[in-house]
């Protein structure tokens, strides 16, 4: 006999579970107090973001664009969206915090104020790896650098997003998938498993052996935070639609589809590898389409 899939409520019992866990890791931090005040600030800081953000982005898409689905939005959905995000949000900043706070107190950690310390760190490293002296130009790091992030974290949140959508997992990501006609504020309205397994990454910034030159990835991190409430607005507008499907960047028409149609689409970052695995309907890859490959239903998870 197959196993049994985890149903909602359960699946639920765990996510508060993980979320309880993350904001109880503040303990273990030699830095307690100034973890949980780092914590604090960033739930601040994050929740005027995305819900102040989401304000604009919505009124942008309404004045500049054309709403995509038909259906108007619902205020209960609405409501369950904010909730959701916040529970992300929370998340999100005990992970964060984690390297934050060392970068607050001006201890060791990942994060670099100067792009000469980050290539001294990443030339040492190469050099070490490659057994011959390395000296990669600044430029060309920055550049490399914005490229390799974009391109991996699209790979890895793609083929998370995939993983969610089989039996085994599909019932810690189907909360996002009962927002059908999604709103700015369903964005990061992920549960708190899902949201622990696309931001733990940020936690190995707490090494200062991982540098990264903290100006490019506050810029990087804004630009996510801008597409994914592009991506979660509702509506299209053109200039964006246009130019960015250019070079395989998500966009709003395209996820909104992943959400009316649950199948297809799994790109979170880029459409590159929906592109490149057949799990759009909108490219031809010559595999197999993704609407073949049917994943479970929010009904199913009950």
């Amino acid at each position: 006999m197959g196993s049994k899939r985890l149903t909602r409520k359960q699946a639920r019992n765990i996510d508060f579970l993980v979320l309880g866990l993350e904001a109880a890791s503040g303990v273990l931090h030699p830095h307690p107090h100034a973890f949980y005040e780092t914590a604090l600030r960033s739930i601040a800081l994050l929740s005027v973001m995305l819900y102040g953000g989401g304000v604009v982005m919505m009124a942008l898409g309404h004045f500049f664009g054309r709403k995509i689905q038909k259906a108007s939005y619902r205020w209960n959905d609405i409501k369950r969206e904010a909730f959701e995000t916040l529970l992300a949000i929370i998340g999100f900043s005990c992970l964060q915090a984690w390297p934050l706070t060392f970068y607050r107190l001006g201890e060791p950690c990942g994060l670099y104020d100067s792009l000469e310390d980050v290539l001294s760190v990443w030339n040492s490293t190469f050099s070490k790896v490659l057994g011959f002296p390395v000296s990669v130009p600044p430029g060309a790091f920055v550049v490399g650098y914005i490229i390799s992030l974009v391109l991996l974290a699209d790979m890895y949140t793609y083929f998370k997003h995939r993983l969610l959508h089989t039996p085994t997992f599909f019932a810690f990501h189907c909360v996002h998938h009962t927002f059908k006609n999604p709103t700015c504020f369903a964005g990061f309205g992920v549960a708190p498993v899902e949201a622990f397994l696309t931001f733990w990454p940020i936690t190995l910034v707490s090494f200062p052996s991982l540098a990264v030159w903290a100006p490019l990835q506050y810029l990087v991190f804004t630009l996510f935070y801008i597409e994914n409430l592009y991506l979660h607005c509702g509506s299209e507008i053109w200039l964006f639609e246009k130019t960015w499907s250019l070079f395989f960047v998500n966009t709003s028409k395209f996820h909104n589809y992943h959400h009316e149609k649950t199948v297809t689409h799994f790109g979170e970052v880029l459409t590159l590898w929906d592109c490149l695995l057949g799990t759009s309907d909108w490219y031809t890859s010559g595999k197999a389409k993704g609407k073949a490959n049917r994943g479970p239903t929010v009904e199913e998870t009950h």
